[in-house]
């Protein structure tokens, strides 16, 4: 077995310790240069992280836990990215978090296509070893270090009253009626 491929299951074994529930992929459109969409990811996952913690994503660094990976296809012209995060305490259900992530990325990001995956996690080993597919071809360029963040273990698991759940619905609608 040669080194990229200890590395990718090294990697793979990693990612899959951690807590998340959702997987997602952000399509983009044909035609925009990889630089053009990692900048709108950058922007999606600030207004993701601002809807879910508000002013605590920047002032204190609280944002949603997730792991986030660049694929560029078979024949290296697809760029897209994949990524699994843990839902917020202060969401219903994985499904809404799945919905509302959808609606902020089609709704408010020109370079987003219709054609993105939202869905809950089911088997993390298997998911784990296909956001790693692409790290022998890659390598570490597929690990997309400026938008992953894991929590520290404190806010993992932090719960929220009435006030702040009517403030995350409020943040939430705001960030999916905005027009593109």
């Amino acid at each position: 077995m040669n080194n990229d491929k200890k590395c990718r299951i090294a990697l793979s074994n990693w990612v899959a310790k951690y807590e998340w529930d959702v997987i997602c992929t952000l399509k983009i459109r044909e035609g925009i240069s990889e630089n053009v969409a990692s900048k709108a990811v950058r922007l999606y996952f600030n207004k993701v992280d601002r809807v879910f913690c508000g002013n605590k994503a920047h002032r204190n660094n609280m944002r949603v836990q997730r792991f986030v990976f660049l694929q560029r296809g078979v024949y290296g012209n697809n760029p897209h990215f994949h990524f699994v995060a843990k839902s917020p305490t202060n969401t219903n259900s994985k499904k809404e978090f799945c919905r509302l992530l959808q609606n902020m990325w089609e709704r408010n990001f020109y370079v987003s296509s219709s054609k993105g995956r939202f869905l809950v996690a089911e088997n993390k080993a298997a998911i784990s070893n296909y956001l790693t597919h692409e790290y022998e071809r890659m390598g570490n360029d597929t690990i997309e270090a400026s938008t992953t963040h894991i929590a520290p273990k404190k806010y993992i698991d932090t719960h929220i009253g009435k006030k702040e759940r009517q403030t995350l619905v409020r943040r939430a609608l705001k960030a999916t009626t905005t027009h593109k």
